[in-house]
Formats: structure tokens, sequence, C-alpha cells
């Protein structure tokens, strides 16, 4: 079953370097190479993997639009609730069988990065709703960001 793998590409000495984590590296000529610094994801090709990616998906479309309902709160319970409605997601993610699968093991800790930065984001927001503090709010908003960022680079792990 194919796997996926993050690839790193360096050059040294007319030879691109390619470092698959875990496993090694790779000497190749540097004409053609990927950039130095460049980031490359090998998809995973499994049904389980489209099922698994697809329902997270559209679990967290919700969620995502239910912080926009929630975002501009006076006060930090249905931020709180929010934050433990991706609290369910993480436990469903962790605990589905579906994952025990190695090769699609590495979505999983994907999925679960996505979901720990929205809890952190979501926790610091309802904090700063607490505090009525405006950097605390900036902060976490720069954490959904990332959340974002990461949930993006989940869906180049499936094809």
């Amino acid at each position: 079953m194919p796997n996926t793998f993050d690839i790193r590409f360096a050059r040294s000495a007319g030879f691109a370097v390619i470092l698959v984590l875990g496993f090694g590296a790779l000497m190749l000529p540097a004409n053609g190479a990927p950039a130095a610094g460049s980031t490359a994801v090998v998809p995973i090709a499994s049904a389980a993997a489209k099922k698994q990616l697809t329902f997270f998906e559209a679990e967290a479309a919700k969620l995502r639009a239910e912080f926009a309902h929630v975002r501009n709160s006076q006060t930090p319970e249905p931020i709180v609730a929010l934050e433990q409605q991706w609290w369910r997601l993480t436990e469903r993610i962790y605990t589905s069988p579906e994952y025990d699968d190695p090769a699609i093991r590495v979505l999983l800790h994907a999925e679960l990065a996505v979901s720990r930065s929205w809890r952190m984001a979501l926790s610091a927001y309802a904090q700063g709703v607490r505090t009525k503090d405006k950097k605390v709010i900036a902060s976490a908003l720069a954490e959904v960001e990332f959340a974002e960022m990461l949930a993006a680079r989940v869906r180049q792990y499936v094809r």
C-alpha cells in the first residue's frame, strides 16, 4: 500500500539531496531538481484515506462556519462550546479504527494537527473575549490562520 512521506530538497556540490524524513537521503544530479528548501508531499492513494478526509473536511467546514457565527460574541460561552465540538471531532479521528492502517497514519496526524490548532485558537479567543484583551484575540486569529494553512496541507496527503 502506498504511503505518504514528507520530502525535503536541498542542493549540495552540484547534487540535489532529497531527504525523505525518517528514511534517509538520496543524492541526484542537480539539473532539473526541485529548488533547495522546497517541500513536497507524496499523496496516499487509498479509498479509506479519501473517505476519512471527506468526513474530516465536512465536519471541519461546519465548525469553521460556526466560528463565523460566534466570532463576534461578547461572551466566551459560545466559543468554548465550539472548542468542545473540535474536541469531539478530535476524539472521533483519534479513535477511528480506519486510521489503524499504517498507510494512512500520516493523515491521522495531519488532521489531529489541524484540530489541535483550532482548539488552541478557540481557547485563546475565549480567553481574549473573557478578559477583553485585543492582543490575545489577535493572537488567536493568527492561530486560526495557521490552522487553515494546515488544513490546506492535509488535502495534499490524499489523491
